[in-house]
């Protein structure tokens, strides 16, 4: 996605346009800095890092309780569901957390069942405002799949739901009807985070 409230450390198709910015004349005479190069080239390079999985001994996973995959969109990385499957191959899934930071626009159905063998999934979905305006905050967002796809997660028997919303000038008006939108989407799924905009 091209979320105009994010930098190019948490979406890459953004990296041109803060360069170009960043070349600004104005900007460099003031030492002004528009995004931190070493953490996008960091991000970029734990993704594209294909041992990074492979981190752990055998004799380390039976300790992992919790493990948080954020983004980029951790949903589009192969990488992880092999680790996944690592897991529950060697017996430890069922007493593991997955966490999530996910735009919910990517549904892996395979991903899907690989939860069934896990203790909970938690999702923080990232959602900035309601219907078109959460097209225009979050550029390539297509509402209507946006919701369909949280409908499948909520409903998973294994997962808990939460929304995160970046707020700012462009959706502070547009903030009630989100929060009813959220609730109406949870309201039949026991929500133990509290409330459904949870940060």
């Amino acid at each position: 996605l091209r979320c105009i409230t994010c930098s190019p450390s948490h979406s890459n198709l953004l990296k041109k346009e803060f360069d170009d910015f960043a070349n600004d004349e104005r900007l460099k005479e003031r030492g002004e800095v528009v995004y931190d190069l070493e953490t996008y080239e960091k991000a970029l390079s734990n993704y594209k890092n294909d041992s990074l999985f492979n981190i752990f001994k055998e004799d380390e996973l039976e300790s992992i309780g919790l493990i948080l995959f954020s983004g980029g969109e951790p949903f589009l990385d192969k990488k992880h569901k092999v680790f996944l499957k690592r897991l529950i191959d060697q017996g430890y899934a069922s007493k593991v957390r997955l966490d999530y930071n996910t735009n919910a626009m990517t549904l892996d159905y395979e991903l899907l069942e690989i939860w069934n063998e896990f203790r909970i999934v938690h999702l923080n979905l990232s959602v900035d405002a309601f219907g078109n305006l959460n097209e225009y905050i979050r550029k390539n967002v297509h509402w209507e799949k946006f919701e369909s796809h949280c409908e499948t997660l909520i409903n998973h028997p294994k997962t808990l739901v939460t929304f995160q919303t970046t707020v700012g000038a462009l959706n502070v008006l547009n903030l009630p009807q989100l929060y009813a939108w959220t609730h109406k989407m949870t309201r039949n799924k026991k929500d133990p985070f509290g409330n459904p905009l949870s940060r």
